[in-house]
């Protein structure tokens, strides 16, 4: 059963009464953002091998695997390709960097979204890509 907040949006946006029983839910970006976190451990671990750029070039390639992030900035602005193995190294210090940071802080409306649906009795199922390895 939605509740009714959910049933008005439903109707509002013109689709046809349904039975919601489950909800994807995105972790990132949805219940919480980490992606400046993300883009600055990006931008130190390019300091590492002297490319300094400004912490806002990292938000473009939001959603790439860690790969090819690190293999395109490399031949982009260090002017050459990384080994599998600088691959590997180079990903496991933009991890640690990202480990060293502050907790994120959860995303305004999230709990309420979660609570709503289980009230509703909709199973919440999250999903997301960052438990992909690189």
């Amino acid at each position: 059963m939605m509740t009714d907040s959910i049933q008005r949006f439903i109707a509002s946006r013109g689709y046809p009464r349904f039975e919601l029983r489950a909800a994807l839910i995105d972790m990132d970006g949805t219940l919480y953002d980490s992606m400046p976190r993300h883009a600055e451990a990006w931008r130190r671990m390019m300091l590492t091998v002297g490319v300094d750029l400004p912490v806002e070039e990292y938000f473009l390639h939001e959603g790439r695997t860690g790969a090819a992030t690190i293999r395109l900035l490399m031949e982009r602005y260090a002017g050459r390709v990384p080994d599998d193995d600088e691959i590997k190294e180079l990903y496991r210090l933009k991890t640690e960097f990202f480990a060293s940071m502050p907790e994120v802080s959860v995303m305004p409306g999230a709990a309420d979204m979660l609570r709503q649906l289980q009230q509703s009795g909709v199973k919440r199922v999250l999903v997301t890509l960052s438990l992909i390895p690189i």
